[in-house]
This record gives structure tokens, sequence and C-alpha cells, in this order.
């Protein structure tokens, strides 16, 4: 029994890491539980949706259908790799296919904390092997949260209409070049940030109080099946309730639009499928999808500075992700990156002149950071550098205000830190230190520049939302719930319409 728990667990995990975008986590776990239950086939058709390239997919898949010819999405999404050589339930044997496991690349191997990611989903595994996601409750013990401000209604489950938005197209994007480098490391041994007790450098506007911010983070309830919205002051008070179902959201430059990523079901009622969802504060319940990928692995959705444009990874086409762009209002779709690996985290500059990504070009199932040029509308400008070169992984980028710095997390000490670099990928600082191994994730800027907001799980096992200066002093946790906290972003109080 004990084992048994132990897998779900690590497959709860694993399914909801892969849905928030945390590629790498989600492949870890997923491929523990495949490793003590070879024929899960849960694990095995997530592991498809988190794959480096087509060929590792069409192996998951096809273990799919090895354990049930009858799950018809993943022979629809083999269709869409141009693999028809599906099996037959005549084809299935007992044996399990060589080698399919033991040379699975493992991301961030130093990973010694426990993952942010921890959601009892609502899994249904019907004879058809079609899975859906439910908002149903996984352990009714578990009490809901009574939110204490800006609570909205619970939405209901969501139907993608077949008429709109537009599909992603078919049409081949222009290629996309990787000038990849050797960047300089960190040394081994790194100076603990303290508070500086010298005057600061003056700055062009006067500093703004942490309490003046709100903050706007997404968390899951281990008895519903997916996050929430949540806002919180900065100071830690007025903690809330905004609307169910949401994850990876981001805040329109304005701070009063975002996108969000929710999952959908198809006209059919089986189908399912993540999409990007655009709304407004003043009603965040009425938000609509202005995406119809059909993939489970739709994420990050970020914002041009104008508002017009959003980039977001998608593996829409069956391959391994892709970043696409599209108008807020799901018109122009098109795709802007198209290699062999994985591409995700995408984070547009407020400059707009380019962004930054994660991408698994090594092949070894690491991730490191480019910066890619970019137009106005989001087309690709020349070729894609690689930003940083370490151990491990770097991932989760987010931008400062003014475009002149990029905050990220990654692995390469053992354990999740923050690390900041320069818009050219020099100068990276360690920014989190003393944190017993503790995982750090999804950094991100204040509207000053002053504060990042970042998940972790330094104080206990509970991964909760904290704050602390972009030195790294002034750290304090600003969350303290049952939830478990997957990523927050700040938004300016002088914007909160309420």
């Amino acid at each position: 029994m004990a084992g048994n728990s132990d897998i779900q667990r690590k497959l709860n995990q694993g399914v909801e890491a892969a849905k928030s975008g945390d590629r790498a986590t989600a492949r870890r776990l997923l491929e523990e539980v495949v490793g003590q239950d070879d024929r899960n086939e849960l694990a095995w058709i997530w592991l498809a949706t988190v794959a480096i390239n087509a060929n590792e997919r069409r192996d998951y898949l096809r273990r799919v259908l090895e354990i049930n010819p009858r799950n018809q999405r993943a022979r629809e999404a083999l269709s869409r790799l141009g693999d028809e050589s599906t099996l037959r339930p005549s084809d299935i044997g007992g044996g399990r296919p060589a080698n399919l496991t033991s040379g699975l690349p493992r991301r961030r191997s130093g990973m010694t904390g426990l993952i942010f990611v921890i959601a009892a989903l609502a899994l249904l595994l019907a004879g058809v092997g079609i899975i859906l996601f439910g908002s149903g409750a996984l352990n009714p013990s578990v009490p809901t949260p009574t939110a204490t401000r800006r609570v909205s209604a619970q939405i209901n489950a969501t139907v993608l209409p077949s008429e709109t938005p537009l599909p992603l197209p078919s049409t081949t994007p222009i290629p996309i070049d990787l000038i990849t480098r050797s960047a300089p490391t960190l040394p081994a041994t790194i100076t603990p940030t303290v508070t500086p007790t010298t005057t600061p450098t003056p700055q062009v506007t006067p500093p703004l109080e942490l309490g003046t911010f709100d903050i706007f983070y997404t968390s899951q309830d281990p008895a519903v099946a997916e996050p929430a919205l949540y806002a919180v002051r900065a100071d830690g008070s007025d903690d809330g309730l905004i609307a169910e179902r949401m994850r990876d959201f981001t805040f329109a430059p304005d701070g009063q639009n975002f996108a969000f990523v929710r999952d959908v079901l198809g006209e059919d009622g089986s189908s399912t499928s993540s999409e990007i969802f655009v709304g407004d504060l003043a009603d965040p319940n009425a938000a609509r999808p202005i995406t119809q990928t059909g993939a489970l692995d739709t994420s990050s959705p970020t914002f041009s500075p104008d508002g017009q444009y959003i980039i977001f990874s998608s593996s829409g086409t069956g391959s391994a992700p892709d970043l696409w762009v599209v108008g807020v209002d799901g018109a122009g779709i098109q795709r802007i990156t198209n290699t062999d690996f994985a591409e995700f985290d995408p984070a547009w500059s407020p400059l707009g002149d380019k962004i930054v990504y994660s991408a698994e070009f090594a092949g070894d199932g690491t991730t490191e950071l480019f910066f890619l040029s970019v137009t106005a509308a989001g087309e690709p400008v020349g070729s894609a550098m690689q930003a940083t070169d370490a151990a491990s992984s770097s991932y989760s980028p987010a931008w400062s205000p003014d475009g002149s710095t990029v905050v990220f997390a990654s692995d390469r000490r053992g354990d999740g830190d923050i690390y900041t670099m320069d818009a050219a990928g020099a100068n990276e600082q360690l920014v989190t230190i003393d944190d017993g191994g503790a995982e750090d994730q999804s950094p991100s800027y204040s509207a000053d520049g002053r504060w990042i907001v970042f998940i972790s799980n330094r104080e206990d096992a509970s991964f909760q939302t904290y704050v602390m200066r972009d030195t790294g002093a002034e750290m304090r946790r600003i969350t303290s719930s049952f939830r478990i906290d997957q990523s927050a972003v700040f938004r300016p109080r002088s914007l909160d319409p309420n």
C-alpha cells in the first residue's frame, strides 16, 4: 500500500508539473513512476507531453498503446507525428519494449528538495483510455478555504467551441538557427548576499513600499483537480480567491488584462487539451479562450509590451513543444520556432525587441536559456543566442521592468536557486542563499524592479510564496496555507480597480 501511495503521489506531482510548464520536474517524477510501475498508462502519456523530441514522443505513445490499444488520444497523437503503424489489440504482447526507461535522459539530476507541485487530480481512466480532468474532489475531508477578498464564483467545466478561436496552422514557420556559446560559470564559492550598509545608488523614482503591491499567485488545493488564482497584499495581508481553474497566470502590461492556461473539454466531451485564455480583472470569470491547440502541454503565455500579442509554448502539431505567437483576439496564430527539441518558458522583454526562453537543445534533458530577437508582432529576427551554460538546468526566466536584467531559476548547485543576469546573458549572480537545499522557483520582479517574488519550500515541505529584495535581502514569507503555491507575479497597487 505504501508503494502504491508513493507512486500515486509522484504521478500527481508529475502531471501537475507538466500542466504548469515545469517540464524538467515533470519528467523526473514521471520517469520515477514508470520505473516503479512500467504499465502506468497515465504516466506514459504525460511523459509524451514532455518528450525532448518527436522520436522520443513516438516511443512513449507506442508504449501507451501497448498498455491500452484503445487509447484514442495516443493514436491521434501518433497520427499527427506521421506514425501510421499504431498497434492493434492483437499486436500487443505481455512484454515491455526494450530500453524504454533505462535510457531516459534525466533532468535537473541534482535536485534534492521536494518539488513544488503537489496536487491530487481527478484521474479517470475509462475503458477507451481517454484522460479527462474533472472538477470533483479527491479528498472530501480536506476543508475548502474561506476566501477573504474578491471572491468569485466557481467556473464550470469549459467546453472549447470548434469555430473559435483559430486552430494552430499547418504552415511551416521560418526556421530558427541556434548559436550556442560557452558562457562563464559562477565560481564554486559564492560570497553570500547581505543587506548593504552603504548608501544605495539614487533611483530615478522613489521606492515603493512593499504593501503598495498586490501579488497574484496560482495555488493548488489538494482536494481539487486544477489550481486557482489568488491575490494577497505583498505584506501578507488580505489573501483571497480570485477565480478557479487557472495556472500560468500573467498580466498584460496595463495590469488589468491577463492571460492564463486552463484545461478544456472538446465538443465530443471526451478529448482534453490545455489552452490559452485571456480576461479582465473586472470580471475574471468572463475569460475566453484564444487558442485551440488540442495539446496537453500548452503553457507559459507572455504579453508583448503593447499588450496586443501573446507568445506561448505548445506541441500543437504533435512534435516537441515550440514557441507560438497569437493576437489577443485569437487571430494570426503562427509558430515562431521549429526545432527538434522542446522550447518553453518564453518571457517578452518590456523593450519589445526580444524574448528569453528555455530550451532542451543538448538532448540530455537539461535546459538552458536563449535570447531571440522578435518584431513588435512576435515574428523572429535572426538566430537564437544561448544565454546560460551551466551544469544541470536554467529555466523560468522573467524580465526586470526596465528590460536590463533577467531573473531565473537554476539547479546548477544541486537544488533550485534564484539567479540574475544582464540582458546580454552576462554577469550572472546568485540571489538566494543559505536555504538548506530548498527548491526556489518561478521568480518575477515587482513593477519598480526592487523586489522579487518566488515560490519556495525553504521553511517546510509546503511550497509557499516569498518576496525579497533584488539583492536577496529582506526575505519574507507571504503565504502560509495547506495549499501548494505554483507561481506568482507582482501587480502595482496603484492599478488595482478595487
